[in-house]
């Protein structure tokens, strides 16, 4: 008969959970909070022990507690990430499950060298957990250290101008089809409107509204936005500036580096 740790199941997983809950927050360029990390990753901590205690071979069992580990992934995303939760699970998923293979490799790794006596979970796998946790932690700073750069930026809709700070991402290279103007996607609220949609156009910026396909990991999609003169850094430049609801990570939207 094994015998399981409660208090060190739940440490090492709440601890795999805020590191996989943090990397994938950053992965999303999502707000950091701690607190609710926090309590994502308790949440996390709770089930995986119940999990362990409870857990049955039936199938009736399996599929329970199969739609209890659903649930409380998207619980967990919902609450570390303010609602967003089918992209957020996803990437917290993929994070989780690579930690996961190095943890079990390096546990592999150990006992082969007799270094750890049995796979049940010890108080020594926690030790082993954190020496892990913190060499991913120390290389994941050192990969994102190089300081992300922002731009500031402005418009003018309708005789208002309106002011943006912009992340310049390489990785923006939506443009308009026919005209090639590179486009800037801002949030709605910071171009003073909402989303763009032909049944729902502003008359001052009817004639210049532009479809621009785009892609990303939740599929393709057209979202609509309109010709202005952009001032960056003092510069004017000709562009495409496209309100979309999304997370811009504080800032109020993204700009091709090629206009910054």
């Amino acid at each position: 008969m094994s015998v399981i740790y409660a208090d060190t199941l739940f440490a090492v997983n709440f601890s795999m959970d805020f590191l996989s809950l943090y990397i994938a927050g950053k992965s999303l360029r999502s707000p950091i909070r701690p607190l609710k990390l926090a309590g994502a990753a308790a949440l996390g901590a709770v089930f995986a022990t119940l999990f362990a205690v409870f857990s049955g071979e039936s199938a009736a069992q399996r599929l329970i507690w199969g739609l209890a580990f659903i649930a409380c992934t998207a619980g967990m995303c919902a609450l570390a990430y303010s609602g967003r939760i089918i992209r957020s699970a996803a990437v917290f998923i993929a994070v989780n499950l690579g930690l996961g293979g190095m943890i079990s490799a390096m546990c592999g790794w150990l006992r082969m060298r007799g270094l750890m006596l049995t796979p049940s979970l010890e108080p020594f796998t926690l030790l082993v957990f954190a020496g892990i946790a913190g060499a991913v932690s120390l290389i994941y700073r050192r990969l994102s250290s190089v300081k992300r750069r922002e731009v500031s930026a402005s418009f003018t809709l309708d005789g208002t101008k309106r002011e943006l700070r912009l992340l310049v991402d390489s990785g923006n290279l939506l443009c308009e089809p026919i005209s090639r103007r590179p486009v800037i996607v801002v949030s709605p609220s910071a171009a003073g409107m909402g989303e763009l949609t032909p049944d729902d156009i502003p008359p001052e910026i009817a004639p210049r509204l532009r479809a621009i396909p785009a892609e990303s990991v939740t599929g393709k999609r057209v979202i609509y936005g309109f010709a202005s003169e952009v001032i960056v850094e003092g510069r004017a430049v000709e562009a495409i500036i496209a309100p979309v609801d999304s997370d811009y990570g504080g800032l109020d939207g993204i700009i091709p580096e090629i206009l910054a």
